[in-house]
């Protein structure tokens, strides 16, 4: 039986942006091909990997639609109370696409990534 009104039409959810977020927040952990040599240490996955706190400070932080995970995801089973796939590849190429230069929150640690080659390329 209708009741002759429509539903609400979905609005994906945005997030004001006022500036780069600092402090703590809950992280995904995830590992990428990007490589830098600036003296940082290798990154190790546990095998199991919660959802936890993290200081996301100098992170690099953008806007990215969950579209494209939750895509790459599937649809939730109840029953067996999990997701197809428990492990999503994004491409660069996947993540670049629609990206643009607004989505870019802030670039955290890599900000000084030129001058701190800049003053090593000076100092050698």
């Amino acid at each position: 039986m209708s009741t002759g009104t429509s539903p609400p039409p979905v609005v994906p959810n945005s997030y004001p942006v006022i500036g780069p977020y600092s402090g703590v927040y809950y992280t995904i952990t995830a590992m990428g091909g990007y490589n830098i040599n600036q003296n940082f240490q290798p990154i190790v996955l546990g095998a199991n990997n919660p959802i936890n706190k993290f200081d996301i400070t100098n992170a690099l932080q953008v806007q990215f639609s969950v579209n494209k995970f939750n895509s790459k995801l599937g649809s939730y089973n109840a029953l067996i109370n999990r997701f197809p796939n428990d492990t999503i590849t994004l491409t660069a190429a996947e993540f670049v696409a629609g990206m643009t230069a607004s989505q870019v929150i802030s670039v955290g640690t890599y900000r000084t990534l030129y001058s701190d080659f800049d003053n090593y390329v000076n100092n050698y």
